[in-house]
């Protein structure tokens, strides 16, 4: 496989990542499925990915105007304690049992985008760019 189609893979799913479309799941496939990466080694590196990436988010966010400045500290610690519990819990199960439930995550999620994104058109956030609108909750 040539290095030079992985970078860009790997550029792609950064871009898809920092839109907040699901870059990192898709990165996770992509090493797994062609790259022939184990799943653990997949998740590490989708995991080290994940800062410049979250990094890029948030200033543009910031850019835009679309974080609750109110809401970042109980955000983030919430999603520390979520992420440890995590860790945690999968120690205790089976891999097949983890890979099964990651599969049935990304058909939901997959299902959910295709049925019901429609169901979230035309609604506005309070945004000071109403280009980048992306609906109630955003951080």
């Amino acid at each position: 496989m040539s290095w030079l189609l992985s970078l860009g893979i790997s550029l792609g799913t950064g871009i898809l990542s920092a839109l907040g479309v699901g870059g990192g799941s898709l990165l996770v496939l992509w090493l797994t499925a062609f790259a022939g990466f184990s799943q653990e080694d997949a998740r590490l590196i989708s995991l080290l990915y994940f800062f410049p990436t979250a990094g890029a988010a948030l200033l543009l966010h910031r850019k835009h105007g679309l974080l609750k400045k109110e809401l970042l500290l109980p955000a983030a610690l919430a999603g520390c304690a979520a992420a440890l519990g995590a860790v945690l819990l999968s120690r205790l199960l089976d891999p097949a049992v983890l890979r099964r439930g990651y599969g049935f995550l990304l058909s939901g999620l997959g299902l959910r985008e295709l049925f019901f994104a429609s169901d979230r058109k035309g609604k506005t956030s309070k945004a000071k760019n109403p280009s980048c609108n992306r609906g109630p909750g955003v951080l």
